[in-house]
């Protein structure tokens, strides 16, 4: 009965919360002509009503949930409220800023959480991959350094059959992506050997490494796996970005399709930045662009991979996301569709960027260089919740920032 009537009191509470957090009066209006029905299933009655409870009410609860463990809480209420949810999944959530010191800020409610990460006298590098950390341990092998997949929400870690000495790692910001999967690609800054797109790859003999180096004078800026393929965006000294479709088989890795630069840019420009992101159907460059004048302003342009299977492929530039919002950083980029609405979720046709400030810095700093931007407006605003973020974080710490996705199913 104690059970019970805790669930009572939780759905009474949570029929308040979305009375308060319903923006403008005709969705109150709404919602108070079904408030009175609703409260009904929440009287003390002899007999539960949860298998009965109206899925209207639940469905408007998960719209309006903006945090991620309010999310898992409503889904512990009951097996009802459970089997419930997983038919009507809500908008997918922002991303939790991971700050350098180690603790992480929701971008959708502005909580601030200290999750089970290990810290920098354990972990050397830590590079997010969009729900999971990739880590390397100074310790706890036999062998020295190891490496790891690590479930941030959960603390769940998974060894990782990699040698990290294979990454050549000697200073903080080796290491700018990891892509997990059916095989693991690591792209690294400062290789001696310059081949620094290594794959680790696992076979009947244990783990193959193969390494990559991109054309002479350039350098490899970032990878992603699209459609099961391995796409390497290189770069040149005048800033024109290849892509490269890479083949990793047996006997190493070759490339076997390359597509030309995209349009220069006319202005004075003190610096590029590149980020392959992957978006529904389609393949998309994000360039950002820090102009010289006036100092520190960014934009953006975006290109869509075209023809990638006919083998003739070219950038083609775009001016919408077709419903969905990028968001962009040194070692993780997504996409995700947006739920037009400003309350929490994302927002169509904006890119949020991260701080590509590396090494140990300075956290107010990132913040200066994080934002977002609105495509279609042509406009740059901060990033939700800074201010209060600010006041709770530490000022610097030895990581370079990420983006920690919550995984989308919560089952």
């Amino acid at each position: 009965m104690a059970a019970l009537s805790s669930c009572r009191t939780a759905m009474a509470t949570l029929l308040r919360w979305l009375w308060f957090r319903l923006s403008g009066p005709s969705k109150k209006a709404g919602m108070a002509l079904r408030i009175p029905r609703l409260l009904r299933h929440a009287a003390p009655i002899k007999e539960s009503p949860w298998p009965d409870l109206p899925p209207e009410l639940l469905g408007l609860v998960l719209v309006r949930t903006l945090s991620h463990s309010d999310r898992v809480h409503i889904r512990a209420v009951c097996h009802s409220w459970r089997s419930s949810a997983q038919l009507q999944p809500p908008p997918p959530l922002l991303p939790w800023f991971a700050f350098r010191d180690g603790t992480f800020l929701s971008l959708a409610d502005g909580t601030v959480h200290r999750l089970p990460v290990p810290g920098y006298n354990d972990v050397s590098y830590r590079v997010s991959t969009g729900s999971m950390f990739f880590l390397v341990h100074e310790h706890g092998h036999q062998e020295g350094r190891w490496c790891s997949l690590m479930d941030p929400f959960s603390g769940e870690i998974t060894p990782l059959p990699i040698n990290p000495g294979h990454l050549d790692l000697r200073n903080l910001r080796d290491i700018r992506k990891v892509v997990p999967g059916r095989v693991v690609a690591v792209l690294t800054r400062t290789k001696r050997n310059s081949k620094n797109v290594t794959v680790f790859a696992g076979g009947p003999q244990g783990t193959m490494t193969m390494e990559w180096a991109p054309p002479v004078n350039s350098h490899a800026a970032d990878i992603a796996t699209f459609q099961g393929k391995l796409y390497v965006l290189t770069a040149e000294r005048d800033h024109q970005p290849e892509l490269h479709v890479l083949d990793v088989g047996d006997e190493g890795i070759r490339s076997v399709q390359r597509i030309g630069g995209t349009p220069r840019d006319d202005g004075e420009v003190y610096q590029f930045y590149y980020y392959l992101v992957p978006s529904g159907s389609r393949l998309l460059l994000v360039r950002r662009i820090a102009d010289a004048e006036p100092v520190g302003v960014t934009r953006f342009d975006v290109f869509q991979a075209v023809d990638l299977s006919g083998g003739r492929g070219r950038w083609s530039r775009v001016d919408t996301l077709m419903g969905h919002a990028l968001f962009v950083s040194q070692s993780c980029s997504r996409s995700a569709l947006a739920d037009g609405q400003s309350c929490g979720g994302a927002r169509e046709d904006c890119i949020y960027f991260m701080s590509e400030l590396v090494g140990i810095g300075n956290i107010p700093q990132d913040f200066l260089h994080s934002g977002v931007y609105n495509l279609k407006e042509q406009t740059v605003a901060r990033l939700p919740y800074e201010t209060s973020a600010l006041s709770v974080a530490g000022l610097w710490g030895p990581w370079s920032p990420n983006l920690a996705f919550p995984a989308r199913s919560l089952s």
